[in-house]
């Protein structure tokens, strides 16, 4: 808002292989004769002798003469492979195939935009050893749509995939609060039902967040909502809530991955515009910024939110974007309320036509609310250039569907805010390596849930800059740069 399962680790033999052949010699050996003892020298420890397996015939100094070998107590020195990232790699490059950072990678990386979505990716690629890794923005850290977001976390969708990626997005999201202190309200999310079919939906949803290992969500019944939000229940057949869904501040969770960033290694620099962008004759890049400063870099990820498709015009990998622009309202609760704490409640079902309000607790005696949707629904003349004030229009659309769902609840007006809902053109995240420009990646069209959708969808990313693939996830063709 205003603002398929990790590959299994084990074997690295290649498919195809006959597994059983690698753990056969490849003839057989002779007979093992012990050779003539001799006296050790007098300055000089006698070495020791062991015995080779039959697994081992033909490798060791008994090939050619039958005899034991010694064996050099010397601990050998460690070898460590430095390897240069080459783009692209395939999804069958060894490295996919493993669970963890297991090998140095030396790979300098520039990420342009400190969004949830750039901050995101650059918190993941700094745990690679050897990563180089410098995020820039033109302002400062969640200047944009991240600092201006309703914040909301939840795992209440339809689609199998969309859901996967939220249960690993609050994960990353969980993980910061414990690292990093991040402050999460889990003050519950609700979505009404209006329609059968929007009943069903609902029902199919939880069945697939069960199967997925979500316990916390329920449906509830029209007379079951008032334990839940003081809401009227006229023409509401039902709605799913998750208990332990909420918010965050979408600025706090910037400044969370910005200082896991820096506590890595990594840079995280504001006021650094990036002016041009020219390929080196070899591979790789050379950024100047607007004071001066001239970077080389191996990769470069387009993360600008709004901004994306003028930096992918910059860097030769047009970015199609839809920028919508939205209307968030601060409201007064009266003095009087003695009601239950407001959870996020949306009159909105994911992939209808029309948007829904929202509203939410905010602190003590206030509520956040705006009209939200999924997808884009007009309005994407929105330059991410220019801030604007709230309409009034807009919040008397707000305030007057509010009086429906709470008519007991008299609100007051304090104000509001504008920001960029940043849509990708084909309406879906945009999601890896351009093809138009190799080497630069892309991770944009958050919309309006690219907030708490920027630690997964930076996660994605990074595991492509590094392995050529994401370990966790099937990755639409959908999502793929230059469609």
């Amino acid at each position: 808002m205003v603002g398929a399962p990790r590959p299994r680790s084990g074997s690295h033999r290649h498919p195809g292989v006959d597994d059983s052949a690698l753990d056969r010699p490849r003839v057989q050996p002779p007979p093992l004769r012990r050779c003539p003892r001799r006296a050790p020298a007098p300055a000089r420890r006698r070495r020791r002798r062991v015995h080779l397996g039959q697994g081992d015939a033909g490798r060791g100094a008994g090939e050619h003469t039958g005899c034991l070998p010694s064996v050099d107590r010397r601990r050998p020195r460690r070898r460590v492979h430095r390897r240069r990232h080459t783009l692209p790699r395939r999804r069958d490059h060894p490295a996919h195939h493993g669970s963890s950072f297991s090998k140095e990678i030396t790979v300098k990386v520039v990420v342009i935009g400190a969004g949830s979505l750039g901050l995101g990716a650059a918190s993941r690629l700094v745990e690679a050893p050897g990563a180089d890794v410098v995020v820039l923005d033109k302002q400062h850290a969640a200047a944009g749509s991240s600092g201006r977001s309703a914040g909301v976390f939840s795992r209440l969708y339809n689609d199998a995939h969309d859901i996967a990626l939220r249960i690993r997005t609050i994960e990353l999201i969980e993980q910061l609060a414990d690292t990093q202190g991040l402050t999460l309200r889990r003050i519950g999310l609700l979505r009404l039902a209006r329609t059968p079919q929007d009943l069903d939906a609902l029902a199919a949803s939880l069945e697939t967040q069960t199967r997925l290992g979500v316990r916390s969500s329920r449906l509830l019944t029209p007379g079951e909502l008032p334990d839940v939000v003081p809401i009227s229940t006229e023409g509401v057949l039902g709605a799913i809530h998750n208990a332990e869904d909420g918010y965050l501040d979408g600025a706090e969770l910037c400044g969370a991955m910005a200082a896991k960033i820096r506590e890595h290694g990594g840079q995280v620099r504001g006021q650094a515009e990036v002016t041009s962008v020219v390929r080196r004759p070899a591979s790789g890049f050379r950024l100047e910024l607007a004071d001066g400063t001239v970077l080389d870099a191996d990769v470069v990820v387009n993360a600008a939110g709004a901004w994306a498709g003028p930096v992918g015009d910059l860097l030769d990998a047009p970015v199609a974007m839809a920028n919508e622009r939205h209307e968030a309202f601060v409201l007064q609760l009266p003095k009087a309320y003695a009601g239950p704490v407001l959870p996020m409640t949306m009159d909105y079902v994911v992939g209808a036509d029309d948007p829904g309000v929202y509203f939410r607790h905010e602190g003590k005696d206030q509520v956040i609310a705006g009209m939200h949707s999924n997808s884009v629904v007009g309005h994407t003349d929105g330059d991410p250039e220019v801030s604007t004030a709230p309409t009034d229009e807009g919040a008397e659309e707000v305030l007057e569907r509010l009086a429906r769902l709470l008519p007991d609840i008299e609100f007051g007006y304090r104000g509001g805010w504008t920001g960029i809902y940043p849509h990708s053109r084909t309406g879906t995240f945009v999601v890896g390596e351009h093809p138009a420009t190799p080497g630069v990646f892309v991770v944009a069209g958050g919309g309006g849930i690219g907030v708490n959708m920027g630690p997964v969808l930076g996660e994605i990313v990074a595991d492509q800059i590094l392995y050529g693939a994401s370990r966790r996830f099937q990755i639409p063709d959908s999502w793929a740069p230059g469609r």
